[in-house]
């Protein structure tokens, strides 16, 4: 009968080790993001953005500006821009933060290995501690091609402490093995 409770015991102490030892961290000990969360920002962009109803026009190269077109699915539209985010467990501790503060602050997210695709992003902030502008600059490198894309994303002050994406633009290349090169550029901006 002792060997019995002694066997009950162990078995019961193994079980709340493993129980516990499988448990998060408790809600007031959760780590702080590690940078600024572009993504979620980008979000509460895209449903301003969508229950707005703007109008865009695009201009591709060295064409003039299109008639305004109007975007149903902003979160399609702005997918390259929200792919780029860095806010992931994953990334912690693989990029450098260089950080301004004079004359507006400034964040510069440097990546520390060329493994990386998103190799920056900066964010200029208004006097408000608002984006004022977001730069991303993405580079693949394979065997088949090599690829930069630059991109910005600009914001304008709303009534109020609200902004809203003003402008954006996506210039690039794609260059093949073979010596083909691709460039391109878009440039956007919101209408009423």
């Amino acid at each position: 009968m002792q060997k019995h409770k002694l066997w009950c015991l162990a078995f019961g102490l193994f079980g709340l080790m493993a129980s516990t030892a499988c448990d998060t961290e408790p809600p007031a000990q959760k780590k702080k993001q590690a940078f600024y969360d572009v993504k979620d920002f980008l979000d509460q962009q895209i449903h301003q953005l969508n229950s707005l109803k703007l109008r865009v026009q695009k201009k591709s190269g060295q064409s003039e500006f299109s008639s305004p077109q109007e975007i149903k699915d902003w979160a399609q539209e702005l997918a390259l821009f929200t792919s780029a985010h860095i806010n992931r467990p994953i990334f912690e501790g693989e990029y450098a933060l260089s950080q301004t503060v004079v004359p507006v602050k400034k964040l510069l997210y440097k990546a520390n290995s060329p493994e990386l695709t998103t190799r920056e992003i900066e964010i200029i902030f208004s006097a408000n501690q608002l984006p004022d502008t977001i730069r991303f600059l993405y580079q693949k490198k394979s065997w088949f091609y090599d690829s930069e894309r630059k991109m910005e994303m600009v914001f304008a002050r709303q009534a109020g402490q609200k902004i809203r994406l003003a402008h954006y633009k996506v210039v690039g290349f794609q260059k093949s093995i073979l010596g083909d090169c691709q460039n391109y550029a878009l440039m956007a901006r919101l209408t009423q």
